[in-house]
């Protein structure tokens, strides 16, 4: 093993594998308050960030795909998405993340 100085690199190097709890709780509050936050929205914007997202195991997709999904046009899809992002913006859980 390498060493720098008088100590071992693998001891001056923190790991990145392992993740700090205190971030790892974040991370958690902030997906529990996003979630609640989604699930103030009409059903059908909810339904179109979680599919363009990818959020609560939906797969990751287009504005292309999602709007072929609703039978609407990228550029609807994508109007819609930004509108759910202001009504996301100005409610007041988001002060909370």
């Amino acid at each position: 093993m390498s060493t720098l100085g008088s100590a071992p690199i693998s001891i001056k190097i923190p790991s990145t594998s392992i993740s700090d709890p205190l971030t790892h709780l974040i991370h958690k509050n902030r997906t529990k308050i996003v979630k609640k936050l989604i699930n103030e929205l009409p059903e059908r914007e909810q339904k179109i960030l979680r599919l363009r997202y990818g959020l609560d195991g939906e797969e990751e997709r287009s504005l292309q795909e999602v709007g072929n999904i609703f039978n609407l046009s990228r550029e609807r899809i994508r109007q819609i998405v930004a509108r759910a992002f202001n009504q996301l913006k100005s409610h007041e859980l988001l002060n909370q993340i």
